[in-house]
């Protein structure tokens, strides 16, 4: 399905979502990103230069597919940019729906449609690749150092079309902690599950969308025998400014080639250790500081 805009000659206003923002926080296209993961959550917005748009509103002709909540105002007159009202949304239920926008005077100014879509499959790229290769690809089944913690970003499709929106993910694994779902707090786009295993062996994942079942992954948990080099990639300090945020990632190396993830190494700086242990250290760039 494709998405269909109405727009009015005399309006000047647009419908949009934040889920297509990136690392840049540049302005989001014209458009929505339907279809829509479904559980994920994201805000519906009205754009535009009109006098009273925050007296305008937004519905849905279908229910239940989308819980639109209560808008917030924000008036772009002090930046510069378009006015917004903001919708928090939740994508509730599987299925398409019209959504209308109105103006104060009750005529309609703007539709468009929303699909809301169960995943039929998923990648899963490590938090360590994304870190350290410019384009990351997806690993089919994992290596995680028992005991420590992976992180790991899901991208669902339905029937090959990338799904948008983040939140309502879940994951379980028979005899072992559930995996931790977290959203990305630099890409509001993303849907993360973190794995910490407390035995060898496979580990299989059943992934969740809105408490809909979403498909399996697998991944294996190495002790200190599965694992044959230490690998490091540091942040270059030589053009660092001082409190530049950098970092160091670390990883291991199994006997035929592959990664390791998650393996809990101490950090010191200074001479002083840090209590949190992980395979990622971030710091404030500091000549005088080791």
């Amino acid at each position: 399905m494709t998405l269909s805009f109405l727009l009015f000659a005399c309006e000047s206003v647009q419908l949009r979502d934040n889920t297509q923002l990136n690392l840049d926080l540049e302005d989001v296209p014209v458009s929505l990103a339907s279809p829509y993961l479904v559980g994920s959550h994201f805000d519906l917005r009205l754009m535009g230069s009109v006098d009273d748009l925050e007296e305008y509103r937004l519905e849905a002709d279908t229910p239940g597919i989308l819980t639109i909540g209560r808008p917030t105002y924000e008036d772009g007159n002090e930046s510069d940019d378009e006015d917004s009202l903001a919708f928090p949304t939740i994508a509730a239920e599987p299925g398409s729906t019209i959504l209308r926008a109105y103006n104060a005077d009750g005529d309609e100014v703007l539709q468009g449609e929303a699909i809301v879509a169960v995943p039929t499959s998923f990648d899963i790229t490590a938090s360590t690749d994304i870190d350290i290769e410019a384009n990351p690809v997806p690993v089919l089944v994992p290596k995680v150092y028992n005991g420590g913690r992976a992180s790991f970003r899901l991208d669902f499709y339905a029937d090959g079309r990338a799904l948008a929106g983040a939140g309502g993910v879940t994951g379980q694994i028979a005899g072992e902690p559930d995996p931790i779902p977290e959203d990305s707090s630099f890409v509001d786009d993303e849907n993360w599950l973190t794995v910490a295993p407390t035995r060898g062996g496979d580990h299989v994942v059943t992934v969740k969308a809105g408490g809909i079942e979403a498909g399996q992954f697998t991944f294996t948990a190495v002790n200190d025998a599965g694992i044959e080099n230490l690998q490091a990639l540091r942040d270059s300090e030589d053009e660092a400014d001082l409190d530049d945020p950098l970092s160091i990632t670390v990883w291991g190396e199994a006997p035929d080639g592959s990664r390791v993830y998650g393996i809990p190494f101490k950090w010191q700086q200074d001479g002083q250790p840090f209590a949190e242990a992980g395979d990622r250290y971030t710091y404030n760039y500091d000549p005088n500081i080791e």
